[in-house]
C-alpha cells in the first residue's frame, strides 16, 4: 500500500530524476504538475519523503537508506549544496529535483 502524501508539486521549469549509477535525466510532469502518483512512479518507490533545498525541492524514498539502497552521489551533492545539513547525510536511491517548486498539503 502506498503512503498516502499529502503532496503537490507545481514544475515552473524542468525537474531532474536521479537514478544511482546513471547521468541525471530532464523530466516534466504528464500535465501542469506532478502528482503524488506520478512520483511514485517516476521514483519506483512506495514512500516518498522531501525537503526544501535552495532553488527548489529534493523527492526521494523515505526509506532508501533503511533498505539498503545505493547511495546517489548526484542527489547527495545536490543535498549537501542546497541544504547546509550534515555533511554526513546523504540519498538512497532515485530522487527528483523539482526547481522553484511549490507544496501544498
Amino acid at each position: 500500500m502506498r503512503a498516502q502524501v499529502a503532496l503537490v508539486l507545481y514544475a515552473l521549469l524542468v525537474a531532474t530524476l536521479f537514478i544511482p549509477g546513471t547521468s541525471p535525466q530532464d523530466i516534466q510532469p504528464r500535465n501542469s504538475r506532478f502528482t503524488t502518483d506520478e512520483l511514485h512512479e517516476l521514483l519506483g518507490v512506495e514512500t516518498l519523503d522531501g525537503t526544501i533545498i535552495r532553488g527548489g525541492t529534493l523527492i526521494f524514498h523515505e526509506e532508501g537508506k533503511k533498505r539498503n539502497a545505493i547511495w546517489n552521489t548526484h542527489a547527495t551533492d545536490l543535498l549537501q549544496r542546497g541544504s547546509g545539513r550534515n555533511p554526513g547525510d546523504y540519498i538512497a536511491g532515485p530522487a527528483i529535483f523539482v526547481p522553484d517548486a511549490e507544496m501544498e498539503s
